[in-house]
């Protein structure tokens, strides 16, 4: 009840951010967007446990009917956040929502022409069933006048469907609705009932001739939508079924297909830019329990193939969508409303689905296989379709086809859907039989066979069915299987066997390199001061692929070689150690370094000094430790990690291709443990730091949840252990560690739910605070030793987490102060001290623009909480000591306009951010209260400040 309660906070927040004019949409103020880069977000956010969409409003109430330009840049849709229906538009670069029509009857349905100049919506001005309206639009013009403070700046509206008699009189009970435009911007499509009483139907009419209405079809239409070529128009229909059908119309021949055939309401078809898919929602579950599907039930986004027919579900059906729309937006998206967060808002997902696809079948099944913690089984389904979606046409899909579908039923089965999962399983052997899938079963008779406690030999099953056609690598596969259950029940020699059969009967298997490497484990014998010829083959592999990344700089470096080292060099550590204690470990390392076979091959040598490194901390011998890793970590000691101006360590490609070797990864997090535990500091931070940013889920080296944590408090209590001593700049620089290495764990998905949640706003919220005490202290000593003369002290500070607080200077009087020095005298002094600001200052100038694709939302609100807190300082000082100028105030309000901006791009990502909602808030408190500040010579209020007037008014309603 708190959140929804809290999240209802958020709209009206946003209704009163959009709603009223304030002094930050002053004319005087420079304005500059905060681009939203949605490609970079995208590729980020969307995966298989993410199972929400992406937001493109994030306000209160029912935001319908998206229409957007043909380049995708500006969103047109109707909202009711003010009671009665309203025409918006956004820019989706920028956060910019501007209204269009502000009038007590409804509006609704925009839809933008092709070429962006006129927006054609439905107007109950004349008629409550709707008339088509045509205004000629600038969007460009729209939001600079918007931000001028002038708004609703065109009335040139064109009634299209109603004109008036002689008598100024108009049509009554007409329906006229659902306008679409043609793709040469010419002809206007839309639903109306004028030509059959009682039973809309589709119409068109000519920019050109807007006195000729035409109707094109008899039997009833709703929801048209025209194909990007203007051939074929697609709509729903009940002409044949009670709950719909979706139909393509086309338009030189006036033919009509029926394009779905099922027992399930279909609606709102839209087409892609190439009219090969048909998306639409469907309803297909009785979710709500009531007995039969109707409207209040959760809905699927469908596509479907024009040419083939094939439907893919690209939604978990947790909520239902509608008004689903094809946008050109972010290369091309399905766009559609929702109701997530109390509220009916328009959301997108890229028009392949949220699944994002991997390089190859492999990899997507490896991808989307895994089921993560709180993700539901439809999300989890959806992921599992994936591989489907992406390559039901690869040689090898009949293969992982089967060993989905096993994953699907083992997963129904495990949270109790027992007949679920055997109607599934019934259905499923039904099509593989039809279609003569050999490997798929083959798969399910042993899965039949486990499942009844029975044995099933593959070897004999594969014998007997030499004569079926099998899939490719169908056989290979079965027998890979068969020696990971081998391996399981601990029987390794038939293991072993199994695996040799396939090295040498399939060389051409797409997992063969996984084959090598498991027998190179077999063959491997520590008591052997070399590795086994598979394993060298292995590494060889490996730093053939390295040397590719080198020379070709858009080489995505392989995940097959990096699983294949990682489990390789966990094979050599754990045979290596297995059994001894740290003194005997160091012994063998010490006569394995001695072999020449050992400096014949870099990587297990390192393998070796790592080994070592790790014995020796064990035995509390860090400084000869470190010694150790230093000889293995590439990046020297001296070198600079961020060197100002040019390429970072983490950029450099030489650097980005040694750290695919797991080995680097472990020998950093072992020196920042050695280094954390003798208390240096710097250089333990600089080894987690190199951990984190070159860190990677596929070479295996975790910290621990735990472990993580204690390294975020080690720095936060050293942080508070400089603020007792009054060291502030250090405790600054302690808090500003952790944000820089909280940054890492956000782009890593790291402890998203845990970490980051609980404390990236605490640690930004702590450096700005430190550094500001420390830039304060350095004022107040430059002032004392000006104003010497006198005693006047002041506690005074900023909450931004409660109420305003009186905010001032040491200097309180300024009569007082003029009679003992030149009020002059203090523009010499800082107002915070440049050498506080200033590496914060270079901080956010480097964090901001990385923060933003990964929606590192902390880095923004971090930012934004910075210029508030500055800005509000400077204000609070200038007037104080009487030193305010015009150029001072243009500054202040320029910064809390950019401040405002960044909290608006944090609630466009995240419209559930309750910190961002409430420092938004506070800011425009802060300036509706500073309104009423008096110059103190002519007593006038300073209207410069000019706030939200409203602002009171619009608290009460949070009650």
């Amino acid at each position: 009840m708190m959140f929804s309660r809290r999240v209802i906070s958020c709209f009206v927040f946003l209704l009163f951010l959009y709603t009223f004019n304030c002094a930050l949409f002053q004319s005087n103020v420079k304005y500059s967007n905060v681009n939203f880069d949605y490609s970079a977000i995208s590729k980020n956010y969307f995966s298989p446990s993410q199972s929400k969409p992406f937001p493109l409003t994030v306000q209160r109430g029912n935001n319908l009917y998206s229409s957007t330009t043909k380049d995708g840049r500006y969103l047109f849709y109707a909202t009711d956040q003010k009671g009665n229906f309203d025409v918006w538009f956004r820019d989706l670069q920028s956060s910019i929502v501007v209204p269009i029509t502000d009038n007590s009857f409804s509006e609704t349905k925009p839809a933008i022409s092709p070429d962006g100049k006129y927006l054609v919506f439905v107007s109950e001005e004349f008629d409550s069933e709707g008339d088509l309206v045509l205004l000629p639009m600038d969007t460009e013009e729209w939001i600079k006048e918007y931000l001028k403070g002038n708004r609703f700046i065109s009335d040139e509206f064109v009634n299209l469907t109603n004109q008036p008699n002689r008598k100024g009189e108009y049509q009554k009970g007409i329906i006229d609705t659902d306008p679409v435009w043609s793709p040469d911007g010419k002809t206007i499509y839309f639903v109306s009932d004028r030509f059959t009483p009682g039973i809309p139907n589709l119409c068109s009419i000519q920019l050109n001739q807007l006195k000729v209405i035409n109707q094109l079809t008899t039997l009833g239409v709703t929801s048209p939508y025209v194909s990007s070529d203007g051939q074929f128009i697609y709509f729903v229909s009940y002409f044949e079924e009670k709950k719909g059908e979706i139909y393509q119309l086309q338009v030189a021949t006036k033919s009509i297909q029926r394009m779905t055939n099922d027992q399930f309401l279909d609606f709102s078809p839209t087409v892609d830019s190439r009219t090969k898919n048909l998306y639409y929602a469907s309803i297909r579950k009785d979710t709500n329990g009531n007995g039969r599907l109707d409207e209040r039930d959760n809905s699927l986004l469908v596509k479907k193939n024009l040419a083939t027919g094939e439907e893919r579900v690209l939604s978990s059906g947790e909520t239902s969508n509608f008004d689903v729309r094809y946008s050109n937006f972010n290369g091309g998206s399905i766009l559609f409303s929702a109701s997530y967060f109390n509220a009916i808002n328009i959301y997108f997902i890229p028009e392949n689905g949220s699944i994002p696809k991997q390089p190859n079948i492999k990899e997507q099944f490896q991808y989307s296989k895994i089921l993560a913690p709180g993700q539901s089984i439809e999300s989890y389904f959806l992921a599992l379709d994936s591989v489907e979606l992406f390559y039901s046409e690869d040689p090898l899909y009949p293969v992982y086809e089967a060993q989905v579908a096993l994953l699907k039923f083992s997963t129904l089965n495990r949270v109790g859907k027992i007949e679920d999962a055997k109607n599934f399983l019934k259905s499923f052997k039904k099509k593989v039989e039809l279609e003569s899938n050999q490997f798929a079963i083959t798969l399910l008779k042993w899965n039949e066979a486990n499942l009844n406690g029975k044995t099933f030999n593959v070897e004999n099953e594969l014998k007997l069915g030499k004569g079926s056609s099998f899939s490719l690598d169908g056989e290979a596969v079965l027998y890979h299987l068969f020696a990971d259950q081998l391996e399981k029940e601990k029987k390794f020699f038939p293991a072993k066997e199994i695996l040799l059969k396939i090295y040498q009967s399939y060389p051409n298997y797409h997992q063969i390199d996984e084959i090598k490497r498991r027998l190179g484990g077999y063959e491997f014998d520590p008591k052997q001061n070399q590795l086994s010829s598979f394993y060298e083959e292995m590494i060889s592999s490996w730093e053939k692929e390295k040397q590719v990344f080198l020379n070709d700089p858009n080489h995505q470096f392989s995940n097959d070689r990096k699983r294949d080292l990682r489990f390789l060099l966990e094979d050599v550590i754990f045979k290596i150690t297995d059994g001894k204690n740290s003194e005997l470990v160091l012994e063998y390392v010490n006569a394995s370094l001695e072999a020449k076979e050992t400096n014949q091959n870099p990587v297990f040598k390192q393998t070796l000094l790592f080994i070592k490194a790790k014995a020796l901390s064990e035995l509390r011998r860090f400084n000869e430790s470190n010694q150790v890793l230093d000889s293995i970590i590439p990046i020297p000691i001296q070198i600079d990690l961020e060197p100002s101006g040019k390429t970072s360590v983490f950029e450099t490609r030489s650097f980005m291709a040694d750290y695919k070797n797991p080995i680097l990864l472990r020998s950093n997090l072992l020196k920042y443990y050695n280094q954390k535990i003798v208390g240096n500091t710097s250089d333990a931070l600089r080894n987690l730091k190199i951990y984190l940013e070159f860190y990677d889920p596929l070479l295996g080296v975790d910290l621990g949840s735990e472990d993580i944590k204690s390294a975020f408090f080690y720095f936060e209590n050293k942080a508070v252990e400089f603020e007792r001593i009054g060291d502030l700049l250090q405790s600054s620089f302690h808090y500003f560690f952790n944000n820089q290495n909280m940054f890492l764990v956000k782009t890593r998905n790291l402890y998203l739910d845990s970490l980051y949640k609980e404390y990236a706003i605490y640690y930004q919220r702590k450096m700005v605070d430190t550094i500001f005490s420390y830039g304060k202290k350095i004022r107040e000593e430059e002032e004392r030793a000006l104003l010497n003369q006198i005693n006047i002290l002041s506690k005074d500070k900023l909450n931004l987490i409660g109420n305003l607080a009186s905010i001032t200077s040491i200097v309180t009087d300024r009569e007082l102060v003029r009679s003992i020095v030149n009020i002059k005298d203090f523009e010499n002094i800082e107002v915070l001290s440049g050498k506080a600001l200033g590496w914060t200052e270079l901080y956010y100038k480097q964090a901001v623009p990385r923060a933003r694709p990964y929606l590192d939302l902390a880095t923004l609100y971090g930012y934004s909480y910075y210029l508030i807190n500055k800005y509000v300082t400077f204000e609070s000082y200038y007037y104080a000591t009487g030193t305010m100028t015009d150029v001072r105030k243009a500054e202040i309000l320029e910064n809390f306009k950019r401040a405002e901006l960044e909290l608006r791009w944090i609630i466009y990502a995240d419209p559930t951010h309750y910190d961002a909602y409430q420092l938004l808030g506070w800011l425009y408190q802060y300036v509706d209260l500073m309104k009423l500040q008096k110059d103190p010579v002519s007593g006038n209020v300073d209207l410069h400040l000019l706030a939200v007037h409203f602002f009171e008014k619009f608290v009460l309603l949070l009650v």
